[in-house]
């Protein structure tokens, strides 16, 4: 009798141990970078990461073909900054105009992810390799990821089911744009 209760006690402790450890090591890691015009990886480090729980009704291909309209967001900005008399003759290159509107659409984008989740799960940077590591529950979760990498500024989106531990990689940006 005095054995049995020492066997299960042992069995009890084992078991936590585990769980401890498997709650201490489960979430999900990745890195981030844009292919360059050569093939090479540009690197994203200091890149916020956000993360988001996903559902069926709010996942990537939801948001992708919902609140996410690029058309729509671009022709608000084009509307709220006209196009002035001098580049309408040529005196100017619109460089100024341009940078504006990518930079007005980089935030749009940003708001409306922050927006269409609402409440992130985790917050990170990535490190100076463009990688990251979250601790996270298991589950389904969106990965938002917005900062420059080589002369780009970028937002990636992703979406990973974490079980254990999930590795990902985000090179395709849903939008960039050419910073001066």
């Amino acid at each position: 009798m005095h054995r049995t209760i020492r066997v299960a006690l042992s069995l009890g402790a084992v078991t936590i141990l585990i769980g401890f450890v498997y709650w201490l090591t489960a979430g999900v890691s990745g890195e981030v970078f844009l292919l360059s015009p050569d093939g090479k990886p540009e690197l994203a480090p200091g890149a916020e990461v956000h993360i988001y729980r996903s559902d069926d009704k709010h996942s990537l291909a939801a948001f992708l073909a919902g609140p996410l309209d690029f058309q729509k967001s671009l022709n608000d900005i084009n509307a709220r900054f006209p196009i002035s008399q001098a580049e309408i003759v040529g005196l100017s290159d619109g460089h100024f105009r341009r940078h504006t509107i990518d930079s007005l659409l980089y935030m749009d984008i940003f708001v409306r992810v922050s927006q269409y989740w609402q409440t992130g799960v985790a917050r990170t940077t990535t490190d100076r390799s463009g990688r990251f590591s979250v601790r996270l529950k298991p589950g389904k979760y969106l990965i938002h990821i917005s900062g420059q990498a080589g002369k780009k500024q970028a937002h990636w989106l992703g979406e990973v089911q974490v079980a254990w531990r999930s590795e990902t990689i985000l090179s395709t940006p849903i939008y960039s744009y050419e910073l001066e």
